[in-house]
């Protein structure tokens, strides 16, 4: 017994897309049969999920591969500076300090007894400090 076929809109397309492209003669020679299991045979190519399975691992693996590029290009633009002397001259550079008021800086950091040169310029309170806790003792 035959399994009537029921064909889909695709396997309809498919079969009037391949009428419309077959020459004249190739067109006569078909029987309704022939195209039937064309269309038949078609639908049953589309109906495997593994091409789909796999369309979609590969644009959610190249979807994960453009959020990593960008969260790295985004963190390549912090950079941390944890040499004293690279921040002095980094800083000293963007604020326009000549090299010889650097090394006024340095002096005046070591007669105070500041870690950092660059402290007087931030903050002259902890000069005025410095000075009161020096008179004091």
């Amino acid at each position: 017994m035959k399994v009537p076929v029921i064909p889909t809109r695709s396997g309809i397309l498919a079969g009037a897309g391949a009428a419309l492209w077959l020459p004249g003669r190739a067109l006569a020679q078909l029987t309704q049969e022939e195209v039937l299991r064309s269309i038949s045979a078609n639908v049953r190519e589309s109906a495997n999920g593994g091409r789909i399975l796999a369309i979609l691992f590969a644009a959610a693996a190249l979807l994960i591969l453009v959020l990593l590029l960008a969260h790295r290009r985004q963190n390549r633009g912090e950079k941390r500076i944890n040499h004293l002397g690279k921040l002095i001259r980094e800083v000293s550079k963007s604020a326009g300090i000549e090299p010889a008021e650097v090394k006024r800086l340095r002096a005046l950091a070591e007669t105070h007894e500041l870690r950092n040169p660059l402290l007087p310029l931030l903050c002259p309170s902890v000069l005025a400090l410095r000075e009161v806790e020096r008179k004091s003792s």
